[in-house]
């Protein structure tokens, strides 16, 4: 039986263990330099987040078959709006006769915006054809009647 005598390459490892030596290195230096690049590209990006609107729910609690006015928010969401406080406020409250008097509000569901609205292009774009900006900046949405032929509202002028 002959014995075949294995052939030892030291030089084969060294190098191989060399070579991945010098690729970690690499990943590393890379990494280290993706993160300091998007640290100063983050110094350097302004940015200028939109406003965020106020809405004012303002409903009637009695009148089970009224729209849901919080329908709007979808409405509202697709024109890019975006929310801060939002509150639901009855007709029969101190602070809901306060708004139909000050706003002169005559339909009911309906919502109020806050003058932030005015940044928001394609909001204003729309709103002429379905509310009003008032002297103060708010929005008061008016064209309750426009909802559709099913919709159910209330009319405090008659």
């Amino acid at each position: 039986m002959v014995r075949v005598k294995k052939k030892s390459y030291p030089d084969n490892r060294l190098f191989i263990n060399t070579l991945l030596l010098v690729l970690i290195f690499f990943l590393l230096l890379n990494t280290h330099l993706t993160v300091e690049l998007k640290k100063k590209l983050d110094q350097q990006r302004v940015f200028v987040p939109f406003p965020l609107v106020d809405v004012t729910y303002l409903t009637d609690e009695t009148c089970e078959g009224c729209y849901d006015v919080r329908v709007h928010r979808t409405i509202l969401s697709r024109l890019g709006i975006q929310f801060g406080r939002e509150s639901v406020i009855d007709v029969v409250s101190g602070d809901g006769m306060t708004l139909i008097e000050l706003y002169n509000i005559s339909k009911i569901p309906t919502i109020i915006l806050s003058p932030e609205a005015e940044d928001y292009d394609a909001f204003v774009s729309v709103w002429g054809g379905v509310g009003t900006k008032e002297d103060d900046g708010y929005y008061i949405f008016r064209a309750v009647d426009k909802l559709g032929d099913n919709v159910t509202f209330i009319n405090l002028a008659k």
